[in-house]
């Protein structure tokens, strides 16, 4: 998976870029604020989530799990709130309410 997205990437950039495919990197090596989110959002939010995920569905059954992987946009709201000062709309905490419920009930239901 993370393979195909790297060469499908690679791809496109090469298709946009063309000639200056080389130079289409140059911010992301010459910020290294722009490395590191790059170095982290590969490894700890790709690779690391992955192997917890995989974890997850050897250890409780898989819609539960699968159920669990909903939770990440909640992740995204509070990470957006609590790092680069995002506001928090009452439609986010809406929809986050009703993410939280979906989640309880198809636990609540696959318990039985």
């Amino acid at each position: 998976m993370f393979a195909t997205a790297t060469v499908g990437f690679n791809v496109i950039n090469l298709i946009m870029y063309n000639k200056d495919y080389v130079k289409s990197f140059a911010p992301i090596f010459s910020d290294i604020s722009v490395l590191l989110s790059v170095i982290y959002l590969a490894v700890v939010s790709s690779i690391f989530a992955f192997l917890l995920y995989n974890f997850a569905t050897s250890t409780i059954d898989l819609v539960s799990a699968a159920s669990f992987s909903s939770i990440i946009p909640i992740c995204s709201v509070l990470a957006g709130i609590l790092l680069l000062n995002e506001k928090l709309s009452p439609t986010l905490i809406i929809l986050c309410a009703i993410i939280i419920f979906c989640v309880y009930m198809v636990n609540k239901s696959s318990s039985k």
